[in-house]
């Protein structure tokens, strides 16, 4: 890390809360609204939403912060969240009629499924993955290979472009039978 500053963690807090938020109505709304059968695919499309997120979301991100500043970064971010949530205010039909009304300990009872726990795992690990490798990149490419601060923010999006494409053009032959 190059520095801490005690403005630091209630603006990664407040980021973690957004997150959180946002992530919380990620899978429910998706599943709750997909045509019957469709709700896998509907949910591997939306983590595959968050992943290009990340993707064009980093090289943004740095360059924001690397032009104004890193707070103009998190401010940024804040932004997107608030009109985030007026879209999703505005746009996503009111499914509380459509999901049954049970306690909360019945719908938790879902997280007894193993497979319901590996998926949530899995997509907590390649995300967390995902963004490890994201915070360190900067560092990394401008600290250790020397490149010019200027340049990070087409590195990360020529290495989220490639993500990108290795996570969907290597299954393709193998989907063809």
């Amino acid at each position: 890390m190059r520095s801490i500053r005690p403005e630091v963690p209630p603006a990664v807090l407040a980021l973690m809360l957004c997150v959180f938020g946002v992530t919380t109505g990620e899978f429910v709304i998706p599943a709750s609204t997909a045509a019957p059968g469709k709700q896998a695919s509907t949910v591997s499309t939306l983590v595959f939403g968050m992943n290009l997120s990340m993707i064009l979301g980093a090289p943004l991100g740095t360059l924001i912060g690397n032009t104004f500043g890193w707070r103009s970064t998190f401010f940024a971010i804040a932004a997107c969240c608030a009109l985030g949530l007026a879209l999703v205010w505005r746009l996503v039909p009111d499914i509380r009629d459509a999901v049954s009304a049970g306690s909360a300990v019945a719908e938790l009872r879902v997280f007894r499924s193993p497979d319901v726990r590996w998926a949530i795992a899995v997509t907590a690990v390649v995300n967390a993955g995902l963004l490890a490798v994201f915070t360190y990149f900067a560092p990394l490419l401008t600290d250790v290979a020397h490149f010019a601060e200027g340049s990070v923010p087409i590195l990360l999006l020529t290495y989220g472009v490639g993500a990108a494409v290795g996570n969907i053009v290597p299954p393709l032959p193998f989907s063809w039978s």
